[in-house]
């Protein structure tokens, strides 16, 4: 609603805003709002992203200290890595099966 309308987090009310009961408790945190504050910081972050910060970014894979050649990615706070090369590393037999599109992963 808040982006619908062009508002901002400024605009966001808690039930104990209108009718002074704490509620709700778990955003209460023993008087300090935590959970509030953090509330509105992601929404915020939502509303308003940071105009540099990239939509999808290349990132390192490292396993027992070790980069692999094969990168991951970063796209909206989520990192993907290719589940095959983590798994040849840890010496696991990978296979595909496009008829199921099923991927199979076995211990040697």
């Amino acid at each position: 609603m808040l982006k619908e309308r062009g508002w901002g987090v400024e605009r966001l009310r808690r039930h104990y805003d209108w009718s002074g009961k704490i509620c709700p408790r778990l955003m209460y945190d023993s008087g300090s709002w935590a959970g509030w504050i953090d509330l509105k910081a992601r929404v915020a972050a939502v509303l308003n992203p940071p105009a540099s910060a990239p939509v999808s970014d290349q990132v390192d894979i490292r396993v027992n200290g070790k980069i692999l050649e094969q990168k991951g990615t970063l796209k909206n706070g989520v990192t993907t890595v290719p589940v095959r090369a983590i798994a040849e590393v840890f010496g696991a037999v990978v296979t595909w099966d496009g008829e199921s599109r099923t991927f199979h992963m076995q211990n040697k």
